[in-house]
């Protein structure tokens, strides 16, 4: 695989930081790392969308909702929607949904 078909990959990908236990500190280093190597967004937990928004302006911000499990009602994760991201990933309840 060449450097240019790698970039390529990167630049569609989320560089992402979902932990429990995030700082603000691990939030700007998935931030800085995003910027860097040209990841196409950050996905961080939602109580950092603001901070990380208001941190860099280079890259997406992009929060999921009702991670991991999908357990919050539809509701709920309509109410969350409500904030300053640019791409949301939301969870679905694996226990009700039928394919």
């Amino acid at each position: 695989m060449t450097q240019e078909q790698i970039k390529n990959i990167i630049a569609h990908t989320d560089h992402t930081n979902l932990s429990q236990t995030a700082t603000q500190f691990d939030i700007m280093d998935v931030c800085n790392d995003a910027e860097n190597y040209g990841a196409a967004s950050v996905c961080i937990p939602p109580c950092y969308v603001e901070f990380a928004a208001d941190y860099t302006s280079n890259v997406d911000v992009c929060t999921v909702i009702g991670f991991p499990n999908g357990y919050s009602s539809r509701n709920t994760k309509i109410i969350k929607l409500v904030n300053d991201i640019d791409n949301i990933s939301i969870a679905l309840n694996t226990s009700v949904t039928q394919i």
